[in-house]
C-alpha cells in the first residue's frame, strides 16, 4: 500500500475552530507551537501542533492516536469535522468525519460510497482501507515518544501481538488456521462420507450373501429330491386313503342326520299331541269355570256395596264430641242386619273359590293322566336327538380334518409335479441368480477395500492436518516472525551504530516475548536518554521492516518531539539517523518545543493558540 496525502481540512476539531493543511508538499519542516491562553501558563506546550495530526488518524479510524473519541471543540458549539484527500495506489479517496451528530462520508474516484449511516459506511471503510488503523498510523506515519502506542511501551509480551498485527502474521496465522480448519473439515466429512459408504456396502453385502445362501438352499432342495417319483406314488396312496375314510365318514354323517331328521319329527309329533289333549280338556271345564269366575266377581261387588253401606252408616255422629250426649234429632240406624248380609256374601265367596281350585286341580289330574305317555316318550327321544347331534358333530370335525389333509397332500402332490417338470429351468434360475450375486458381490468387497485404503490415507492425512493445527496454536507463530524479527533486529543494529556508534542493540524472541536490550541491560533497566533513543532507533526499525515486507509507504512522516528531551549530541545523531535513512519519505513534519533545531528545514507550521483557547495554522 502506498499512500499519498493530499489535503486535510479540520473545523471545530479539539483547540482549532477551522484549518487546513496541504499534506502534497516536499522536503522538511518544523512544526512550533505560540500558545497564548493565560489559562495554560504554558508558551508551547498544548497550543495545538499535535492536534493536526491526530486530527488525520481521527478521521481515518474514528480515534486519535492517543485513542480519544471525543474530539469536539470545548469552545464551539458545533461539532467537529475533518475532511482528508488522499491517494492509495492509482485510486482517489476523500474522507468526511462528523462528530455531534456523528456521521461518515466515503468517496473513492469522486463516487459517493457511503452507507446509509455511519455503522455502514465504517464497514465500507474497512472494506477499502482494511490495513489503515491507528496502530499502523502510530507505527508508520505519526511517531513520537509521548505517544501510547509507542511500541516500547508494550510488555515484552505485548511487543509480541503488536508486531504480530503489524506484520500480518496474525492475519497469517487466522488465514493457515481457517486453510487447515477447512481441511480438517473436508477431511472429516470424506472420512464420514466413506465410514457411511462402507456401512451401506457392509448391509449390501449381508444382504447379497443372503440371497447367495437362499438360492443355494434351493438348489440343495432341488438336488435331494431324486426320488420325487417315489414321493409322488406315497403320496396318491396316501390320498386315496384319506379319500376312502372321508367317504366313511361321509357316509356316517349321512346316516346320523337321516336318524337326527326322523326324531325331530317324531318329537315334534308328540308334542302336537300333547298340545291337543291339553286344549280339549281346557275346552271341556271352560264354561263352568267362566260361570264360577262370573260368581265370584258378583260377590265381590256385593261385598264392596254392602262394605260401603255399612261404612256410611257408622259414619254417622249422634254424640256430642265435646260433652258426649245424644244429639236431639238424629238417630243412627241399625247395622246388624247389613252384618249379616256381608258375612254371608264373603262365605259364598269362599264357597265359590274352593269350587274354582277344586275344578283346576280336575283338570290338571286329568291332563297329566292323558299326557303322560307322550311326555315320557318325548324325553326319551330329547336324549336320543342330543346323542346324534354330538356324534354327528364328531363326524364333521373328523371329515374338516380328513379334507384339510388331502387338500394339504394334494397341494404337495401339485409342488412335487412342478418341481419335477422345472426342475433343470429352476437349476439355471437359480445358478445365474448365484453368479450375479457374486459379481455384486466382487464389486462390493472391491468398493470396501478401496474404500477401507482411502480411509487410511485421509486418517493419515487428517493426524498430519491435526498435528498442524496444534503447531498453529504453539511455536508456529514464532517460527513465523523469526524473519520479521531478524531483519528488524539487523535493522536496529545499524541504525544503532549510526547513533551510538555500536551494535550492542538486540531485538529478539524469548519464548512469547521479545525482549529489547543494549549492552546487555533491558529497556526497562535503561537510562531516560537511552530509552528515547532506543525508542527511536526501534520506530523507524519497525517503520522499515513495514516498508520491506509489507510493501507500506507514505508521502509523509510525522515526528512529534522525539528529539525534545535529547542533549545537542543526542539531537544531532537522531538527525543524522533521519536524514541518512528517511530519504524515500517526501515530507517530514518535526513537532518539536526546540527553538532552533542544527539542519536545515524547507518550511514552517506555526501553531498559534489564542487568548479565547481557539488555534490557528500559518504554513510558512
Amino acid at each position: 500500500m502506498k499512500i499519498n496525502f493530499k489535503l486535510l481540512k479540520i473545523n471545530n476539531f479539539m483547540s482549532f475552530k477551522e484549518a487546513e493543511l496541504n499534506l502534497d508538499r516536499t522536503g522538511y519542516f518544523i512544526i512550533k507551537g505560540n500558545n497564548k491562553n493565560i489559562n495554560d501558563s504554558a508558551t508551547s506546550n498544548g497550543s495545538g501542533k499535535s492536534t493536526i495530526f491526530e486530527a488525520l488518524c481521527w478521521v481515518l479510524t474514528g480515534e486519535t492516536i492517543r485513542g480519544t473519541k471525543e474530539v469536539s471543540n470545548i469552545y464551539c458549539d458545533k461539532g467537529a469535522c475533518v475532511e482528508l484527500t488522499f491517494y492509495i495506489d492509482n485510486n482517489f479517496y476523500k474522507i468526511i468525519r462528523k462528530k455531534d451528530p456523528s456521521n461518515l462520508f466515503l468517496f473513492v474516484n469522486d463516487e459517493d460510497k457511503s452507507g446509509k449511516g455511519i455503522r455502514d459506511t465504517e464497514q465500507i471503510l474497512r472494506q477499502y482501507l482494511p490495513d489503515l488503523s491507528s496502530l499502523l498510523i502510530s507505527s508508520v506515519i505519526i511517531l513520537g515518544q509521548g505517544l501510547p502506542q509507542r511500541f516500547t511501551n508494550n510488555s515484552p509480551s505485548g511487543r509480541k501481538e503488536i508486531l504480530e498485527t503489524l506484520s500480518k502474521s496474525d492475519f497469517m496465522i487466522y488465514d493457515l488456521k481457517y486453510k487447515v480448519s477447512n481441511r480438517k473439515n473436508y477431511l472429516s466429512e470424506k472420512i464420514r462420507e466413506i465410514e457411511d459408504k462402507n456401512l451401506i456396502n457392509t448391509t449390501n453385502k449381508t444382504h447379497v450373501l443372503n440371497i447367495i445362501n437362499d438360492y443355494e438352499n434351493k438348489i440343495s432342495k432341488l438336488n435331494v429330491v431324486d426320488n420325487i417319483e417315489t414321493v409322488l406314488k406315497n403320496l396318491q396312496a396316501e390320498i386315496e386313503t384319506q379319500s376312502k375314510e372321508l367317504k366313511t365318514c361321509q357316509f356316517e354323517i349321512n346316516n346320523l342326520t337321516t336318524q337326527n331328521l326322523k326324531l325331530n319329527q317324531e318329537y315334534v309329533e308328540n308334542q302336537n299331541t300333547i298340545s291337543n289333549i291339553k286344549f280339549n280338556i281346557y275346552q271341556k271345564y271352560k264354561d263352568l269355570e267362566e260361570t264360577i269366575k262370573f260368581k265370584i266377581v258378583e260377590l265381590d261387588l256385593n261385598i264392596k256395596n254392602t262394605q260401603t253401606e255399612i261404612d256410611n252408616i257408622n259414619a254417622i255422629k249422634d254424640v256430642c264430641p265435646t260433652c258426649g250426649q245424644k244429639i236431639v234429632g238424629i238417630v243412627k240406624p241399625d247395622t246388624s242386619s247389613l252384618l249379616e248380609k256381608l258375612n254371608d256374601f264373603k262365605n259364598q265367596k269362599i264357597e265359590q273359590n274352593n269350587k274354582y281350585n277344586q275344578l283346576l286341580e280336575i283338570e290338571k289330574t286329568e291332563i297329566k293322566n292323558d299326557t303322560d305317555s307322550f311326555t315320557e316318550k318325548n324325553i326319551t327321544l330329547k336324549e336320543s336327538i342330543d346323542k346324534i347331534k354330538l356324534d354327528l358333530q364328531n363326524n364333521k370335525n373328523i371329515e374338516k380334518t380328513l379334507i384339510d389333509k388331502l387338500n394339504d397332500l394334494k397341494i404337495e402332490v401339485v409342488k412335487y409335479q412342478n418341481i419335477l417338470s422345472d426342475r433343470e429351468t429352476l437349476l439355471k434360475e437359480y445358478t445365474d441368480e448365484i453368479n450375479k450375486n457374486k459379481n455384486i458381490l466382487f464389486e462390493i468387497e472391491s468398493q470396501i477395500l478401496y474404500n477401507n485404503n482411502e480411509y487410511e490415507t485421509l486418517s493419515d492425512r487428517l493426524t498430519l492436518i491435526n498435528k498442524i493445527y496444534s503447531a498453529l496454536n504453539k511455536e508456529f507463530r514464532g517460527y513465523l516472525l523469526t524473519n520479521i524479527i531478524n531483519y528488524i533486529d539487523k535493522v536496529s543494529k545499524e541504525y544503532c551504530k549510526q547513533v551510538f556508534n555500536n551494535t550492542n542493540l538486540n531485538f529478539c524472541l524469548k519464548g512469547n516475548n521479545i525482549s529489547i536490550s543494549y549492552c546487555n541491560k533491558e529497556y526497562e533497566n535503561l537510562s531516560g536518554g537511552e530509552k528515547q533513543k532506543i525508542d527511536i532507533i526501534i520506530q523507524f526499525a519497525i517503520r522499515n521492516m513495514l516498508n520491506k515486507y509489507l510493501n507500506f509507504s507514505s508521502n509523509i512522516l510525522v515526528l512529534d518531539e522525539i528529539t525534545d528531551f535529547l542533549d545537542q549530541q543526542g539531537i544531532d545523531s537522531i538527525l543524522k539517523l533521519i536524514s541518512e535513512n528517511l530519504k524515500d519519505t517526501p515530507a517530514i513534519y518535526f513537532i518539536t518545543h526546540h527553538e532552533n533545531l542544527a539542519f536545515p528545514y524547507d518550511g514552517e507550521i506555526l501553531i498559534t493558540k489564542n487568548n479565547e483557547g481557539f488555534s490557528s495554522l500559518v504554513s510558512k
